[in-house]
């Protein structure tokens, strides 16, 4: 499974790749606008806790060595589209 993708939507307008390292933000920041985006409430999706991914290193040096020499523009970190593991 791939840990760098093709955001979706609205970001791929800032982006053509991204990485997210771990799922949800424990820094209760008032103007992030992850739950929004995702469509959760605010108050669960800080109590949840940030979580990093599960073998997220590994997936990404994976990545790395598979994309190398074929991406040419820079890759995104933190953005909210889900990365199941």
């Amino acid at each position: 499974m791939s840990i760098i993708y093709r955001p979706t939507g609205r970001a791929g307008e800032y982006s053509e790749y991204a990485v997210n390292l771990s799922g949800g933000c424990d820094h209760l920041c008032a103007y992030y606008f992850s739950p929004l985006a995702r469509h959760v409430d605010r108050k669960a999706f800080y109590a949840a806790g940030a979580t990093p991914y599960q073998d997220v290193l590994k997936k990404l040096a994976a990545d790395c060595r598979r994309l190398q020499g074929t991406i040419t523009t820079p890759i995104m970190l933190s953005f909210t589209e889900k990365i199941t593991t």
